[in-house]
């Protein structure tokens, strides 16, 4: 399928015509259109934004706004969709949305008369790889021997997980709630993860203290998201928040001098989950650091970008204190001989 643009414009509607069959993108994020019949391709469709006004400024008023808005043009109102309204408005819940300076929808307009219901689609690709994940978490997991070395927690946890990443595959097959790509990848990253696990445990491997420990983690995060996935698109309650599974952080570096506290800035902040060894940027150069992270319990450092090397401890924040914040704030001492936290070792 090809992909089509969303271009802002300060006006009521502005289209946008894909020139030529060009592919466009979003911001830099692909996505598709299709109906029933196949994907709508650029030459086929005009798209660009409208500005939304409800009467009702609640978050849910702006969720039964947009609803209204996408489906007067045919387009299915599923996680999908409203997943790329939040990207075209950089927020990631109905609560942020309604707190935007301009909230912007969707407009498609076809050179048809033809009135089949459009549907957006999002990460196809990496949805794919992540099905795919899962499942074979699910699968491998059934086949593990009953008898094979693993604490009885652990094999408690393991089926949990599967527990929530079962609910995940259905709510990724049927598009019934915005996924952010960040939560994706740390959903592919959590599968990758366990998999190698279980591989290990088929071959008589035994699971470290420290792999035992992240399995419990994982277990816990799901369980904390699994809430999540219980919000609806349909009719909701005045307080409906509708998250697209990330979290809103906010990281300062801050210098303990004499009994003196004062920020420290110009200085990166990395973050990655437990499952993996490599760690992220946050999106901005100069501390304190804001962005969007996965639902996820994560490691942050502060770096110096001169030499690359830490300058603060490796802090673990736990996603359960995390998802209570919006922003989630986080602070990190600034010290020339920092340490990691254990949890944060692997």
């Amino acid at each position: 399928m090809r992909a089509i643009t969303i271009l802002a414009f300060l006006m009521l509607v502005v289209p946008l015509a894909a020139a030529n069959g060009e592919d466009f993108k979003l911001e830099g994020l692909p996505f598709d259109l299709a109906t029933k019949a196949g994907p709508i391709h650029g030459s086929d469709a005009e798209v660009g934004v409208s500005f939304l006004t409800p009467k009702d400024r609640t978050p849910k008023g702006w969720r039964d706004g947009l609803k209204e808005a996408l489906e007067a043009q045919h387009i299915f109102f599923d996680g999908d969709a409203v997943e790329l309204v939040f990207r075209i408005n950089h927020v990631s819940t109905f609560e942020q949305f309604a707190a935007a300076p301009l909230r912007q929808s969707i407009v498609v307009r076809r050179k048809n008369d033809s009135t089949d219901s459009i549907n957006v689609l999002l990460d196809a690709e990496l949805k794919q790889r992540v099905l795919d994940n899962l499942n074979r978490v699910d699968t491998s997991f059934a086949k593990l021997d009953p008898h094979v070395n693993l604490r009885a927690d652990t094999r408690k946890d393991f089926i949990d997980i599967t527990e929530v990443y079962r609910a995940y595959v259905g709510t990724i097959t049927e598009a019934t709630k915005p996924l952010s790509k960040a939560l994706l990848d740390q959903l592919d990253s959590e599968a990758e993860f366990l998999l190698s696990l279980q591989d290990g445990i088929k071959q008589g491997q035994g699971l470290s203290e420290s792999q035992v420990a992240i399995v419990r983690t994982i277990s816990l995060d799901n369980q904390v998201r699994f809430t999540s996935l219980l919000e609806p698109l349909g009719p909701a309650a005045v307080n409906f928040k509708g998250g697209n599974g990330s979290i809103n952080v906010e990281v300062s570096l801050w210098l303990f001098d004499k009994g003196a506290k004062t920020q420290r800035d110009g200085f990166r902040i990395r973050f990655r989950p437990l499952t993996r060894t490599q760690f992220d940027e946050m999106p901005n150069f100069t501390t304190p650091a804001r962005g969007s992270v996965p639902e996820a319990s994560l490691c942050f450092v502060a770096i110096d970008p001169q030499t690359g090397t830490a300058v603060s401890d490796t802090f673990f924040g736990a996603m359960d204190v995390l998802v209570g914040q919006d922003p989630a704030k986080i602070d990190l001492s600034f010290t020339k001989k920092p340490g990691v936290s254990s949890r944060c070792t692997q």
